[in-house]
């Protein structure tokens, strides 16, 4: 009688665990919707800055450098790891 009511339990058990999964999975899955949709924006907008003819720089609200496209780099001779996060695209009209 024993082991009985110890695997009732453990069945009581598991059913609460995967009810708490399933809420778990529930609210995790527009978070990474969210995420996702955030990384495709910032993948497509790299794309179009990028690829894009006319040198092309974009701050962000504290004046930081947050993109230096490749025709930036070429007629500037300053490559985009060296400048993204600095305050000073004004260093490409030096050259």
């Amino acid at each position: 009688m024993e082991e009985k009511e110890t695997i009732e339990v453990l069945k009581q058990k598991i059913i609460k665990l995967e009810k708490k999964i399933d809420l778990y999975q529930q609210t995790k899955h527009p978070l990474e919707t969210t995420s996702e949709k955030l990384a495709s924006a910032e993948n497509l907008l790299t794309n179009i800055v990028n690829g894009n003819p006319t040198p092309t720089f974009i701050l962000d609200k504290n004046h930081k450098v947050v993109y230096w496209n490749q025709t930036f780099e070429t007629i500037s001779g300053i490559k985009a790891k060296d400048i993204i996060g600095t305050d000073e695209p004004w260093r490409a009209n030096s050259y």
